[in-house]
């Protein structure tokens, strides 16, 4: 991971950083966003963002704590000319497509860019664990987006972490 994650990653999940980072990269970006239709049209900025700067879709991957049909991009299946499929291991990954896994089934791998969707929650335990795991998957760059009710607690986690990392 980069600096900018791995702080981030740690921040949110209250799990101080293994080691010391010396990789800098891109700030993670965060998007609240209050209804799947709002989300919708922030994912889809974010994602067409990402291919108009070159890089492709082998690239990128999608995770949620949700299965595709239960998650907030279940009535999108496609976006910039990338159909949205689900995978449930590695061995379905598409590089002409945009993969989609739970958090679940891709915990031990990693991809350049990771977003991070369909997150409700912050700090207690369930969450915090799950998103660990979820955001630490990206190497270079993370979007993560959260529900706007779950501001507060994303502040307030947020808050603590840096805390807990001496204000880094």
């Amino acid at each position: 991971n980069t600096e900018q994650i791995a702080l981030r990653t740690a921040a949110l999940s209250l799990v101080p950083p293994a080691k010391k980072l010396k990789i800098a990269g891109p700030n993670v970006v965060a998007k609240p966003y209050t209804d799947e239709n709002d989300f919708v049209e922030k994912f889809r900025k974010e994602i067409h963002s990402v291919i108009a700067g070159g890089l492709a879709a082998k690239d990128i991957v999608v995770l949620s704590k949700k299965k595709l049909s239960n998650s907030c991009l279940n009535k999108l299946h496609s976006v910039c000319n990338l159909n949205i499929v689900e995978g449930d291991s590695i061995a379905d990954f598409q590089p002409h497509s945009l993969n989609y896994f739970t958090v679940q089934s891709y915990k031990g791998l990693e991809s350049n860019i990771v977003f991070f969707i369909d997150i409700d929650g912050f700090g207690e335990d369930k969450h915090r664990l799950l998103n660990y795991v979820g955001m630490s998957r990206a190497k270079l760059l993370l979007y993560i987006f959260y529900n706007a009710n779950a501001q507060d607690d994303y502040s307030d986690t947020l808050d603590q972490g840096r805390e807990m990392l001496g204000n880094r």
